[in-house]
């Protein structure tokens, strides 16, 4: 009977077990992310991905890193940073464990968008902040053109034989007890030699006295206490540059790493930190008062019905009049005034330079 065939092909398919997974995809670059939608590729995919754009802005200012999910995701991501297992709890998807994985984060945004970076406290209470070499080369100057084929400099070319050596390495991965892989990374252990060692610690400790209160990185300390991490790892990828075979890491290379970390990277995260100390509010209100210099009066529904595109709603409006108030650019009109063929209950004078 048909009931017959069904319960047949039923009982078929119970006995082929569980439906096989879906093949993993191998996506390494992404340029956009969230933290639900960095888990599912990290679920069914390479375990190290990339997440590479010259449009940083698009996340910077995206829905992930919005107000009420930055905390989320910089906590997820700082976890990625730190080796820490993803556990998520969803409720359609259950509980995800997830070990062995890796993110390379590589951003660039324009001066403005990385403001945000300085300008919003979560992302330094998080410590998301202090987990980034940061660098804000200087605005180049009109130069000749110069007929330089760096597509044959042997430099050149001998670092791209060795990204592809490492790209096409085969990534170290656990296997069950089949001997199958799996889709979680076992990286070498890299060890530092006794005089490498010995070079880190003195570092260390030095790094730990510039956080001190008297100390020079005192302003970005959380950067200092994370610098002796930084210098270990980017020592670990010159040891894997010099040898992708390599298990210990030689003096040579943590000297590479403090010279970028101490040289550069944190008088680059001191210089950015205390340049950016103008707060996001200073920044609307310059855009504001640049937006007022013609008028005679404005109103709070004219700013952001008409201001600068940052300031299309009312709480950012009245926040950069109110600022703008304190610093004498504008005068509120006591009992209000006559403006645009309307009585305007809250409207403040402009008052011109000199």
């Amino acid at each position: 009977s048909r009931d017959a065939g069904a319960e047949g092909i039923k009982a078929a398919l119970k006995a082929l077990g569980e439906a096989p997974s879906d093949p993993p995809t191998q996506v390494l670059l992404i340029h956009d992310l969230t933290l639900e939608g960095l888990v599912k590729v990290l679920s069914n995919n390479r375990p190290s991905v990339a997440a590479i754009t010259d449009e940083g802005g698009r996340i910077l200012g995206g829905w992930a890193l919005g107000k009420d999910h930055v905390t989320k995701t910089i906590a997820g991501l700082s976890s990625l940073w730190d080796g820490t297992p993803l556990v998520m709890v969803r409720a359609g998807d259950g509980i995800i464990q997830l070990y062995g994985r890796r993110l390379c984060l590589h951003w660039q945004v324009q001066p403005g968008v990385a403001q945000l970076l300085f300008s919003r406290p979560e992302f330094a209470d998080q410590g998301f902040l202090w987990r980034c070499l940061i660098s804000h080369p200087p605005l180049s100057r009109p130069a000749p053109y110069n007929p330089v084929n760096l597509s044959n400099d042997p430099l050149v070319l001998a670092y791209y034989r060795r990204i592809r050596e490492l790209l096409n390495t085969p990534l170290p991965l656990t296997t069950n007890d089949a001997g199958i892989p799996s889709l979680e990374l076992l990286p070498i252990v890299l060890q530092f030699d006794a005089p490498a060692k010995a070079e880190w610690i003195r570092c260390f400790d030095a790094l730990e006295s510039f956080a001190a209160e008297s100390g020079p990185l005192f302003p970005v300390r959380g950067f200092a206490r994370k610098g002796a991490e930084h210098i270990a790892r980017l020592s670990g990828v010159f040891a894997l540059m010099n040898d992708p075979t390599a298990t210990t890491v030689p003096i040579d290379a943590v000297q590479s790493g403090m010279e970028l970390v101490l040289g550069f990277y944190a008088n680059e995260m001191l210089r950015l930190h205390q340049g950016n100390q103008v707060s996001v509010e200073m920044l609307t209100a310059q855009k504001l008062l640049e937006w007022v210099r013609d008028k005679e009066v404005i109103y709070a529904r004219q700013v952001y019905q008409f201001g600068p595109a940052s300031i299309r709603c009312r709480e950012t409006a009245l926040k950069a009049i109110n600022t703008l108030v304190q610093h004498g650019w504008l005068v509120k009109v006591d009992g209000g005034t006559e403006v645009d063929n309307s009585f305007r209950k809250d409207a403040w004078r402009v008052v011109r330079e000199g």
